[in-house]
């Protein structure tokens, strides 16, 4: 890269230099029939060279494609927990990002484990605990033989991965009950404890998914204008999951719960659901991160 920058450096110089010397020195003997010093022309050639230094940086720098830091890391076991399709419907929150600097020792994990149980308002002789060095997963209720728990919190450190899981056998599944899970999850997943661990940037990112559907899909009694007024739909099965966006300020947390929400009732076949559904989202957001609140910082 030097060598090529030197000869490009050389190139302006001499051509550029030679050609604008050249030219003025044949003006001034031409028109004023005066002798230029050998100072003068000392000080115009560096004027030139620093000229023609600029404009190669210039050039060299816009040839050079910008260099761009990968998105964080997803756990493997994360992959494809959004679209998970046993015993009844799911709804998940996953978020990654950046790893945070708190380590992961047991005085984290213990703090962690409490976080949960307090949020849920349950306690560890009901729920089961699948430790590791660098994971743990919280799922309730307590040896249940199906496999299928109703509630999956699952924390991975490398990478920094926090995933809540909310099965319902319920048919239909009421709107009310994503928008409550929904809050439920980003609770724990904007805390400050979750913050320890996946740093709270720009580049923090979320995925949301609901997925196997039952028979009766979706129903949403609460949003009043909401209506089906096409032939109905067979959604059995169905899965909505939304792209990975960046969950960093409150607008990007409304934005993914609007963007999510309308996503399951366009599925479901609803329409003239949108400006309550707005307002079912912005209720939320409040309570999770109310206006008034000073913005939080974190480091992108």
């Amino acid at each position: 890269m030097l060598r090529d920058y030197l000869s490009a450096v050389a190139k302006k110089w001499w051509a550029d230099t030679g050609f604008v010397l050249t030219l003025l020195g044949y003006l001034a003997l031409l028109r004023l029939g005066v002798d230029i010093s050998p100072l003068w022309w000392l000080v115009a050639s560096m004027a030139l060279l620093a000229a023609a230094q600029f404009a190669v940086y210039r050039d060299l720098r816009d040839s050079i494609p910008p260099v761009t830091e990968p998105e964080p890391q997803l756990a493997l076991w994360a992959l494809h927990v959004a679209s998970a399709s046993a015993n009844g419907c799911w709804l998940t929150a996953l978020m990654w990002g950046d790893r945070g600097d708190v380590p992961w020792d047991s005085s984290f994990t213990q703090r962690m484990i409490a976080q949960i149980l307090k949020q849920l308002g349950l306690i560890d002789s009901k729920i089961d605990i699948r430790l590791t060095s660098h994971f743990a997963a919280i799922t309730s209720p307590k040896g249940n033989g199906s496999g299928s728990p109703d509630i999956d919190f699952e924390i991975d450190g490398e990478p920094a991965t926090v995933m809540c899981h909310w099965r319902t056998s319920a048919d239909a599944i009421d709107m009310d009950w994503v928008l409550q899970h929904l809050e439920d999850s980003f609770r724990f997943l904007l805390s400050p404890l979750v913050n320890e661990l996946v740093r709270p940037n720009g580049r923090r990112l979320l995925v949301l998914g609901l997925s196997n559907w039952p028979a009766g899909g979706i129903a949403a009694p609460s949003l009043q204008s909401a209506s089906r007024p096409y032939q109905a739909r067979t959604v059995s099965g169905n899965r909505v999951v939304t792209p990975p966006r960046s969950i960093f300020t409150r607008s990007d947390l409304a934005d993914a719960n609007l963007d999510f929400g309308r996503r399951i009732l366009q599925d479901g076949g609803f329409v003239g659901f949108e400006e309550e559904l707005s307002g079912a989202v912005e209720g939320l957001v409040e309570q999770l991160w109310p206006a008034s609140e000073p913005a939080r910082r974190g480091r992108r």
